[in-house]
């Protein structure tokens, strides 16, 4: 992602259809800058390859998805 401009705002529709928005990061020795930056991009959903730890993870989640986020 780094050096691309993508938008950030979600889209409402492509063609008529609703879009979901999906990100697949590898986090390499689970650094957590890459899914931090993908989440910024407010992705519908995040695949985390190399994740970091599940304390780490769970401050992420919560922090961009609220309480409610999924474990």
């Amino acid at each position: 992602i780094k050096g691309k401009s993508l938008p950030t705002k979600h889209p409402q529709a492509h063609d008529g259809r609703p879009v979901i928005r999906i990100a697949t990061i590898n986090c390499k020795n689970r650094r957590t800058e890459a899914l931090l930056e993908a989440i910024s991009y407010s992705p519908d959903v995040v695949f985390v390859q190399e994740s970091p730890s599940n304390v780490e993870l769970k401050k992420i989640a919560q922090k961009f998805y609220g309480r409610s986020s999924s474990r």
